[in-house]
């Protein structure tokens, strides 16, 4: 059976889609914080532990995505140019789920 690898894809996903919620956030507010998107995934029911965000606001500033800077125990994040396009579908990357269509 096939059905194997659907825990790993399952995962796959949803990374992407926990990407694709912290740029979209990122690209509406400019600026925020690491408390706040942690509590907002969870609100999204995109929730993920507070290490492995950690993990991924490393990426996003690897990238060039975004720039962080740790303010006391706070990480605040800024959004780039880089990811704002990405934020806006203009460049893809494939390990963020690219933004949703506009509706007609």
């Amino acid at each position: 059976m096939h059905g194997s690898n659907r825990p790993a894809e399952f995962d796959a996903i949803r990374e992407r889609l926990q990407y694709r919620e912290i740029l979209t956030i990122l690209d509406e507010q400019g600026t925020t914080n690491d408390k706040l998107l942690y509590r907002w995934l969870i609100h999204v029911g995109l929730a993920v532990p507070a290490r492995k965000l950690e993990t991924m606001f490393d990426r996003l500033d690897d990238e060039g995505l975004t720039r962080s800077q740790r303010i006391e125990t706070t990480r605040v994040i800024e959004m780039t140019r880089e990811g704002k396009e990405v934020a806006s579908g203009i460049t893809n990357l494939d390990w963020v789920e690219p933004p949703e269509p506009p509706a007609l």
